[in-house]
């Protein structure tokens, strides 16, 4: 190698580096998470004595749900800098994220950063319950169908409300018409957040003189979130038809990146009204389009129990949710299936409100 060929390779090992770091900082101010972490990652272990680098890097998996891993190199930072005050702030946030606001309010004793007194804000707060504590929700629908089936109809309204910090509640009644015939399916539901981030719930319902729809049905369910923002849910119900009863067990696994998107399937086995054990799937995909918009798309291959006959189903789902204001949102999905003897297509819309 010529000395002005080694020199330039010297000058761009050299400058490699601080380019790389800026590139993940503007990587991250600019909202590409993902690219940032890669970044960011490779400069820390580059220069692992470096505080700044440690901090941008969990500035950069903290979107990702990726609190485990943002948590250590904000330690990293401080254990290189005992006094970085945005190291600080870091790791109170992460506490403040998995509800331990105690603990964040511990770590930010002393730090009079902009970014401190923007969590302690937050922290301050009355939470959301007190000040929009309900919720409403107004469904319509239409299927049309194949074979010269008359279409079916729909509408629902749920009527929900934040009982304190972790517990809500609410009901809904659903009017549905198919095949000329008429159902009300009510239900109550309470659900419960704990710490950690796992979620319960438990819902009863059923529809006096049931046509199609369960006569009662029991629902139980939950989740769990783990490191990196992966997710394990567990949905059980038991429903009653006239033609006899129904069990359904559905696990799912999922993955969280950043606050509305993320993806996730679920395995769905069900014994069906003449004791016949079925399996199916079903997956999506939720992707925020910007602050207010998300989409959604998910495909499901399953056995489903209607008009008191269980039959697999196969379909797909395109959906758009937008929050129009802070108190005010629409949803619209937009889903078609294959049942067999016919198909379906639905169009769904729902307006949600919290006073």
């Amino acid at each position: 190698m010529s000395p002005a060929a080694f020199a330039l390779a010297m000058v761009l090992a050299i400058s490699q580096p601080e380019s790389r770091y800026e590139a993940g900082v503007q990587a991250r101010l600019n909202g590409r998470f993902a690219e940032a972490v890669e970044l960011l990652g490779a400069e820390s272990r580059a220069a692992p004595g470096n505080a700044d680098v440690w901090v941008q890097y969990g500035l950069s998996l903290t979107p990702l749900g990726r609190y485990d891993e943002a948590e250590a190199a904000f330690e990293r930072a401080l254990s290189l800098a005992p006094d970085y005050d945005d190291a600080k702030v870091g790791v109170a946030r992460i506490a403040w994220l998995r509800g331990d606001e105690a603990e964040a309010r511990r770590l930010l004793d002393g730090v009079g950063t902009d970014d401190a007194r923007s969590l302690r804000a937050r922290l301050d707060a009355p939470p959301a319950y007190t000040s929009l504590p309900w919720r409403v929700d107004l469904t319509v629908g239409r299927s049309e169908l194949t074979a010269g089936l008359p279409a079916w109809t729909e509408a629902g309204i749920a009527l929900g409300r934040r009982l304190d910090e972790r517990t809500s509640f609410g009901v809904l009644a659903e009017y549905a018409r198919r095949f000329e015939s008429d159902d009300i399916y009510l239900q109550a539901r309470i659900d419960r957040n704990f710490a950690g981030g796992t979620t319960a719930y438990v819902a009863l319902g059923g529809a006096p003189d049931a046509s199609f729809r369960p006569e009662r049905a029991v629902l139980a369910g939950g989740s769990m979130t783990f490191a990196s923002g992966f997710q394990a849910s567990l949905d059980a119900g038991y429903s009653a038809y006239r033609a006899g009863d129904v069990v359904t067990l559905a696990p799912g696994l999922g993955w969280r990146f950043g606050d509305q998107s993320g993806v996730n399937a679920r395995l769905i086995s069900l014994r069906d009204e003449n004791g016949q054990t079925r399996t199916g799937y079903s997956a999506g995909v939720e992707a925020a389009l910007n602050p207010r918009t998300i989409l959604l798309a998910g495909y499901a291959n399953a056995p489903e129990t209607s008009e008191g006959v269980t039959v697999n189903v196969s379909g797909a789902t395109v959906g758009l949710r937008r929050q129009l204001t802070d108190t005010r949102g629409v949803s619209v999905y937009l889903v078609h299936e294959a049942r067999g003897a016919y198909d379906r297509t639905a169009l769904t819309i729902t307006t949600s409100w919290r006073f």
